[in-house]
């Protein structure tokens, strides 16, 4: 058996400064504060096995600006910053810079975007003594992509194709010797994104088709559960006036895992799976809208990690209140 409690608590503000009309500037800061203890028990006709993690905690300040600028009529640039500083006195000063380029005559949109990014692991894996390492660094990332989008005009039709790029620095996964997580020194993460839109006065069709080639440079050892492609196409109808209704299907490759009930693991391929949603919506009044759906309707069976199970089919129900 196993029992595990975390919880979060956050706290954040933040303010807009228009300095112009082209010009504004977000300021924002947040605390944020976590919190974790487990408890595990194992029993066989030979072994018995209690372990017990006292609460651990992390708290996270942090400090960011947003500074978004109409350079001309077409030109449009955002730059943002953003500092951390951990209570284990770890410090991380990332950044982000999106830059998009208009061609109305042609319907057409030129982007493109480069930035750094920073995670720390989790509490479960620094601090759980089986399955957790104390040594473990954050992760680190550089990214950047490149794309274009064209809007077809009267037809409702909107194409957009990007490429992306990142470096990974002590990206954390799973040692299937060990059992423990470590961090790969090097790895990459490339690939094209596709999607679309269809539109007409009561009816919107979305696509959105990713190409990712993902690897580790250091030792060339597989990345885990990170499919090569994956599919999503929604849509959504308006039925009346207060009735919507829509769905989606997503489409998951197969991806790499470790089965660990042997020793030492074994390297196999997760089937793909297709996943269909419905929804429906009912605004009551315009404050009061009621929702309603059903996950994964066609009851697929299926694993995104090796023997954790997924939901079946469900029902789900819930409502809205805008103030």
């Amino acid at each position: 058996s196993y029992r595990a409690n975390a919880s979060k608590f956050k706290l954040e503000t933040q303010s807009t400064f228009r300095l112009d009309s082209r010009n504004s500037i977000l300021i924002g800061a947040e605390t944020e504060v976590e919190k974790f203890d487990s408890e595990s028990f194992f029993q066989d006709a030979f072994f018995t096995f209690v372990d017990t993690v006292a609460e651990v905690s992390a708290r996270t300040s942090s400090l960011y600006v947003l500074n978004q600028l109409s350079l001309t009529n077409r030109w449009f640039t955002t730059i943002g910053a953003r500092y951390d500083n951990m209570e284990s006195n770890d410090e991380a000063f990332t950044y982000r810079v999106t830059s998009a380029y208009l061609l109305p005559e042609i319907g057409l949109t030129l982007k493109a975007n480069y930035g750094t990014g920073f995670k720390n692991p989790s509490l479960f894996q620094l601090f759980h003594r089986l399955y957790g390492n104390p040594e473990l660094k954050a992760e680190e990332s550089q990214s950047w992509e490149v794309g274009l989008q064209k809007d077809f005009g009267k037809t409702g039709i909107e194409l957009g194709v990007t490429y992306f790029d990142t470096k990974f620095k002590n990206l954390i996964a799973s040692d299937p010797i060990t059992f423990l997580p470590v961090n790969i020194r090097t790895a990459t993460s490339n690939g094209v994104e596709l999607t679309g839109r269809v539109s007409t006065s009561k009816t919107t069709a979305r696509f959105n088709y990713t190409y990712t080639n993902m690897k580790n440079t250091s030792d060339d050892t597989p990345i885990l559960r990170r499919p090569k492609s994956k599919f999503s196409l929604s849509a959504g109808q308006q039925a009346s006036k207060d009735i919507n209704i829509g769905g989606r299907v997503l489409y998951v490759g197969e991806r790499n895992d470790f089965d660990f009930r042997p020793f030492p693991a074994e390297l196999l391929s997760l089937s793909r799976y297709v996943v269909v949603d419905v929804r429906f919506d009912y605004s009551v009044t315009q404050s009061v809208k009621l929702k309603a759906g059903v996950v994964n309707i066609l009851d697929q069976d299926y694993q995104e990690v090796l023997t954790y199970g997924v939901s079946g089919r469900a029902l789900n129900f819930g409502a809205k209140l805008t103030l």
